[in-house]
């Protein structure tokens, strides 16, 4: 359940180095903490993230998406009764422990993960190395011997979950944790309206998400796995009178992105069919947008496409119905679970776009990064523009391919989409 929290690199003896010692967790009895400390016990009330994560969490997909989406999937197993308008009896965090991060290390670029915490919990506190170096001197050097009590406590690990059957899969650390416990089907929408309403969503724009299941793989609503348990299952509202938003995320070069003709022609696609299919379409560089912008555009945002990249993390923020969609493209043969494992247990259907070979849950592409001048990380990366209208025109009507069942297809050779 734990680690020595150090990176994973891939290198020799690395993952010997992230194995535990022993001495990380020590189990005592109450009557051993008697005797140790007696009644000099100082209580932290409430609950407390402990994060050992000793990577990454200065990249707002991986702190946002992965590491604080696993903790509160964890915390929300203990209010099984969310409904769904995120009233929960749930309190919020009191206090995040970093073991690894200083009070810089965990922001990202954009700063928005300290936007999105701040957000959120803006009563709860943050502890970092040098907090705990003070507490352990406290608990060790002085003329009296005491401790500290946290009320309760969830305890986030990296490398750890990558030992359990769900992550090694995915490369998901939050797999681990979207499997543990039973939890309401809206567990995620308390955490979700919240930073909605601190970005100036209006409550017409956040209740979208009436019109779907919650956070339901669409795989178990729209009938591709069978899941008798949610047979019947019934959206609580009918879709609104509102247009239909497509956003499309554009990643300028140099870093991971379409070609310059590429992206000209599925602009010019977009827009072509935006009257026709009626849908409002938005072309942005998030960059360019304030923090609330973005995640008003999210919000409202029905179907996001763009390149793999930090920006489609937004669709956290998404309404997921049934005709909601993430369409991610990738260089030929490149693949990466990211986006596609968080939209779909969010209850959002993603689309895996090589060219013009698309793939969707449950029969995704393998997941590769082909090196090169046109691969995964290259500015070179191509999009057939009619593949991505064809997901739209699909996704707005309500329907699904029927070729997706069988792995990679082309939405040209797929003529007569079958209803849901």
């Amino acid at each position: 359940m734990t680690s020595t929290g150090l990176p994973a690199d891939n290198v020799p003896g690395n993952m010997e180095a992230r194995e535990p010692k022993g001495d990380e967790i020590t189990y005592i009895t109450p009557e051993k903490a008697l005797e140790l400390w007696g009644d000099n016990i100082m209580r932290y009330e409430g609950m407390s993230y402990l994060w050992n994560d000793g990577q990454f969490i200065d990249h707002y997909y991986h702190f946002a998406a992965e590491l604080f989406l696993g903790t509160w999937r964890v915390h929300a197993t203990l209010d099984p009764h969310i409904d769904e308008k995120g009233h929960s009896s749930l309190e919020y965090p009191a206090r995040a422990i970093f073991f690894h991060q200083d009070h810089l290390q965990w922001r990202d670029y954009s700063n928005f993960n300290s936007y999105m915490w701040d957000g959120l919990f803006p009563n709860s506190a943050m502890l970092f190395p040098r907090d705990m170096e003070d507490l352990g001197k406290i608990t060790a050097h002085g003329s009296i011997k005491k401790a500290y009590q946290l009320e309760v406590a969830i305890l986030a690990d990296r490398s750890a979950a990558f030992r359990g059957e769900f992550t090694g899969p995915t490369a998901r650390t939050v797999a681990s944790a979207n499997a543990l416990g039973t939890v309401s089907r809206w567990w995620w929408e308390p955490i979700r309206r919240q930073m909605l309403r601190f970005s100036g969503v209006p409550e017409d724009v956040i209740n979208r998400s009436l019109e779907g299941y919650g956070a339901v793989n669409p795989d178990f609503t729209e009938g591709t796995v069978d899941a008798p348990q949610y047979a019947g299952l019934k959206p609580l509202t009918k879709p609104g009178d509102y247009k239909p938003v497509v956003t499309y995320i554009s990643r300028p070069p140099p870093r991971r992105s379409l070609t310059g003709s590429s992206h000209a022609a599925l602009v010019a696609a977009l827009k072509e069919a935006a009257p026709k299919l009626g849908f409002e379409l938005n072309i942005v560089n998030m960059g360019k947008l304030s923090k609330e912008e973005q995640v008003q555009l999210a919000a409202r945002t029905t179907i996001m496409i763009g390149v793999h990249g930090n920006g489609l993390t937004h669709l956290v923020w998404m309404p997921p119905t049934p005709r909601s969609a993430v369409i991610e493209l990738f260089c030929r043969g490149g693949f990466a679970k990211d986006y596609q494992w968080t939209a779909q247990a969010l209850g959002i259907r993603h689309f895996a776009v090589q060219h013009d070979l698309v793939a969707t849950s449950p029969k995704e592409f393998k997941v590769d990064y082909p090196d090169g001048d046109e691969g995964f990380q290259s500015d070179r990366i191509t999009v057939d523009p009619q593949t991505v209208i064809d997901i739209i025109r699909v996704r707005l009507e309500g329907k699904s391919f029927a070729s997706a069942r069988n792995g990679p297809f082309r939405p040209a050779d797929d003529l007569q989409p079958k209803g849901l």
